[in-house]
């Protein structure tokens, strides 16, 4: 959700409703929320919030520890209703299910979404990114990398790039 979309439906409700902006990868559904106001038109990116009831959201380094607030990392969830992994997936694709103790249940499943974020010092959550060119189209995941694998086993391609348009 960009700043300038956010004024202009901020602009449009005339009936006291809320704009609130939810993060949740289709794995484990949404993970949290941020009721968005007036101060958050002066951030870069609107912020995501802070984890619903039931959900664990922990920012990592590549070393699996917690970073400081306001450094990047990696996103990580823990939710009672997540997936347990993809039917017919290769074991690398599994790989984002982790056996990572949750801090309040103590269960181990946790998803690595992929995204890049950073808590802020107001305690929300920003996301600034991706760690792979993995893209989403109406719900389905594409592996813009696998794409790309694909075409230049093809005879003939020497280069190739594929992109969402």
């Amino acid at each position: 959700l960009s700043p300038a979309l956010a004024e202009r439906l901020l602009r449009r409700n005339r009936d006291g409703g809320r704009l609130l902006n939810l993060y949740g990868p289709s794995e484990t559904i949404a993970a949290t929320m941020h009721e968005v106001g007036a101060a958050d038109l002066l951030r870069a990116r609107i912020p995501v919030g802070r984890p619903l009831a039931g959900r664990d959201v922990l920012v990592l380094s590549d070393e699996g520890k917690p970073v400081p607030l306001n450094q990047c990392g990696e996103i990580w969830i823990h939710s009672l209703d997540m997936a347990d992994g993809y039917a017919f997936s290769p074991a690398s694709e599994q790989q984002r299910f982790a056996a990572l103790p949750d801090r309040a249940s103590g269960q181990a499943g946790r998803y690595r979404t992929g995204d890049l974020g950073r808590w802020l010092s107001d305690g929300v959550l920003d996301i600034v990114g991706r760690r792979d060119t993995q893209v989403k189209l109406n719900g389905v995941r594409i592996e813009l990398e696998a794409i790309e694998a694909t075409l230049m086993a093809a005879p003939g391609v020497r280069a190739c790039i594929a992109a969402l348009v």
